[in-house]
C-alpha cells in the first residue's frame, strides 16, 4: 500500500500491527505511514510515519499536508542517498582525497596534484599457494578479511587507500605542509601496521 490510516482509539480503532499497539500504548490516537517508491519498478524508496496524541487524531488539513511534505522528503532523501553512495564509491575506489576532488569536478584529464606522503605497501604472504589450496568462496572470504585487517587499519589510522590490487593494498598517508606533519604521518603509517598485524 503506498498509504495507510489507522485509528488507535474509538469505535473506529484497529492494531492490526504490533506498532499500532506501541503507539496508542504511549498516548497515540491517529497513525498514518507511507510509501515513496524511488522507481516504479524497484523496490528502493523512502517508507515513513506520523502519529499524533491528538484526541480525534489529525484533522483532513494536516493528513493533506502530510501528504504534500512526504513527497518531497522523498525527493530529499533520494538525492542525499545518491550522494552518500557517490561519495562511497569514490573514496573506494579513488581514495578519500582523490574522491573529494573529482566531487569538485576537477576530472578533467591533465588535472592533477603534487601530494607528499607517507607510501604503503602491503600484500598477503603466501597468497597463491592459498588460492590452490582453498575454494573459490573461501579464498574470496579470506582476501576480503585480509583486505579488512589490512586496509581498515589504514582508514582507522587516517590513510587513503588508492587501490586494492589482487592481493595488495596501496595506500597513503598524506603529509601537510607543517612542521612535524612528516613524523606525523609516518607515525599514522606504522601505528596501522601495527594495528593491521593485530587485527
Amino acid at each position: 500500500l503506498p498509504f495507510m490510516r489507522r485509528h488507535l482509539t474509538g469505535p473506529e480503532a484497529q492494531l492490526d500491527f504490533p506498532v499500532l499497539t506501541e503507539v496508542r500504548d504511549q498516548g497515540g490516537t491517529d497513525y498514518i505511514a507511507y510509501a515513496i517508491p524511488f522507481d516504479p519498478e524497484d523496490a528502493d524508496g523512502v517508507f515513513g510515519s506520523w502519529a499524533t496524541d491528538r484526541p480525534g487524531g489529525f484533522t483532513e488539513d494536516e493528513l493533506r499536508a502530510l501528504m504534500r511534505i512526504q513527497r518531497r522528503l522523498g525527493v530529499a532523501c533520494k538525492t542525499r542517498i545518491l550522494e552518500q553512495t557517490t561519495r562511497t564509491i569514490l573514496s573506494t575506489y579513488l581514495g578519500s582525497g582523490a574522491g573529494r576532488q573529482v566531487l569538485k569536478g576537477q576530472i578533467k584529464r591533465g588535472d592533477h596534484q603534487t601530494i607528499h606522503a607517507a607510501v604503503w605497501y602491503s600484500d598477503m604472504h603466501g597468497s597463491t599457494a592459498l588460492a590452490e589450496a582453498l575454494s573459490p568462496d573461501d579464498y574470496l572470504k579470506a582476501l576480503n578479511d585480509y583486505f579488512e585487517c589490512s586496509a581498515g587499519a589504514v582508514i582507522a589510522n587516517d590513510g587513503e587507500v588508492l587501490l586494492l590490487l589482487g592481493d595488495a593494498v596501496l595506500a597513503i598517508f598524506p603529509i601537510e605542509r607543517q612542521a612535524r606533519a612528516t613524523r606525523r604521518a609516518c607515525a599514522a603509517a606504522v601505528r596501522a601496521a601495527g594495528e593491521s598485524e593485530r587485527r
